[in-house]
């Protein structure tokens, strides 16, 4: 039997003419963010192409769309980008996931940077009970403790984030990583800290890969690679992190009484999840040939770049208002504590001065 097209819809053909529209203009916006980044970027690091889409689509929106009076027809293929082209780069995204970097940082270091995922949840879940909710903290949470922005956008269709629950936490995320950028490479030089204690540290505290290496390399060579590596044992956690949330709030949203199975839980759990694992598995084995990693590499980043853009033109700030802005606030608050955390195992634990 055919699936039916989606709701709404009388055929597939009509569904597929009216996602042309959205398709084409989170496209451009995410060839534009693309190009925005190779100019920007030199000369301010921070500022990527995740930010660039974001800003790019909330402009496109309300500037164009909504002026055009025009949003109603360029709304399905936005909200297409934004939700398959997420998953599909999900699953990409698992190639880079290799999860033999994790011995790299031997035990102690694998414990170190687990605890701190570990926190970051929690004390997401707790700032989230008093402000956006449970959801949207522990996306918060998962953000600032593993993997920033691909973190983000890898857990939110799992926990099923609303749209206000994604913004915040990216806000709270990018802001964090803006602080740790800039202050962190002074904080270690007028500590005097070595290159060990702050490589560590640049990769357990700092959410994107890419400052989390430049923030490294930021002291000295050694410390942005021992930040690489650190930050790389963090990367390889997320889809264990991310499955064991995954069924932790399958099983929350059971209705009271009924009994668990096999059958309830493969049919609330996200299938993307399950190609982002293999892809992640099809990397740690060497299936896959470094060529193709690298291709596979770049065209996740065009499917986040649209995507970014299409989630950009899908925000509402309508949904948000000033006690929002608490939220984001608290999950600074969450990485310093995370800092302070890190500090002290570095220190102690691993014996680095």
């Amino acid at each position: 039997m055919a699936k039916l097209p989606p709701d709404g819809y009388n055929s597939w053909g009509g569904y597929i003419i009216a996602l042309v529209p959205g398709l084409i203009f989170c496209t451009f916006l995410g060839f534009f963010a693309w190009m925005l980044e190779r100019v920007i970027q030199p000369h301010f690091f921070v500022l990527n192409y995740v930010i660039i889409a974001i800003v790019l689509g909330i402009a496109g929106k309300n500037l164009i769309l909504n002026r055009l009076k025009a949003t109603r027809i360029f709304q399905p293929g936005i909200e297409f980008c934004t939700r398959v082209f997420l998953m599909t780069g999900v699953v990409i995204l698992g190639t880079r996931m290799n999860f033999m970097e994790v011995t790299a940082v031997g035990g102690n270091a694998l414990l170190m940077v687990t605890i701190s995922i570990g926190l970051g949840i929690i004390l997401g879940g707790v700032v989230g009970r008093y402000t956006i909710g449970e959801r949207g903290g522990h996306l918060l949470g998962i953000g600032i403790g593993i993997c920033g922005v691909s973190a983000i956008m890898a857990a939110a269709p799992v926990l099923k984030a609303r749209e206000k629950e994604i913004l915040i936490a990216l806000g709270a995320v990018l802001l964090t990583d803006f602080l740790v950028l800039f202050g962190l490479p002074f904080l270690a030089a007028f500590w005097g800290w070595g290159e060990e204690l702050a490589g560590y540290f640049a990769g357990t505290v700092t959410a994107n890969t890419a400052q989390a290496v430049a923030v490294g390399h930021a002291h000295s060579q050694g410390a942005g690679t021992i930040a690489t590596i650190t930050k790389s044992a963090r990367n390889a956690l997320m889809p264990v992190s991310i499955l064991c949330m995954g069924y932790i709030y399958i099983l929350r949203g059971m209705p009271t009484g009924e009994r668990i199975s096999g059958k309830i839980l493969w049919s609330r759990f996200p299938k993307f999840v399950l190609g982002f694992l293999l892809a992640s598995l099809l990397a740690t084995l060497g299936l896959i040939p470094p060529e193709t990693k690298e291709t596979l590499s770049n065209l996740t980043q065009w499917f986040f770049v649209i995507c970014f853009a299409g989630l950009g033109a899908g925000i509402e700030f309508s949904l948000l208002g000033k006690k929002d802005l608490l939220p984001v606030i608290l999950g600074v608050g969450i990485a310093v504590l995370i800092g302070f955390y890190a500090f002290f195992w570095i220190r102690i634990v691993l014996g680095v001065g």
